[in-house]
């Protein structure tokens, strides 16, 4: 295998794998142009490449979501239950959810 087909196979292998998160994880197009800077691979190939790694990873994501959508559906209404269930907890969960984005703002301010 030449050093660019394995770098190809790397750019599949990750871009699947990002496409298996359900959230959190880095959109495609930022790993394929982090690829494009570091390795110069043609960006007509990395964009195939890409796409069709993306489109595989959604669609296992899919087809899983599919078959654990009863058991996800039971823990969803356990959490809902548990949090809408007493008045205090729900309080503290709309303050908290509600200040998050301030908490958030003030610990990335850079430190004199």
């Amino acid at each position: 295998m030449t050093t660019t087909a394995g770098h190809y196979a790397v750019v599949l292998a990750l871009v699947l794998l990002v496409n298996l998160l359900p959230a959190f994880g880095p959109p495609t197009w930022v790993v394929l142009v982090l690829f494009k800077l570091n390795w110069h691979l043609n960006p007509v190939a990395l964009v195939i490449a890409g796409a069709l790694a993306a489109g595989v990873g959604r669609y296992c994501l899919a087809v899983a979501t599919g078959r654990i959508r009863g058991r996800l559906r039971n823990s969803l209404e356990a959490v809902k239950d548990y949090l809408t269930g007493h008045k205090g907890r729900s309080a503290i969960g709309l303050a908290l959810f509600t200040l998050s984005p301030c908490l958030r703002r003030s610990s990335s301010k850079p430190q004199a």
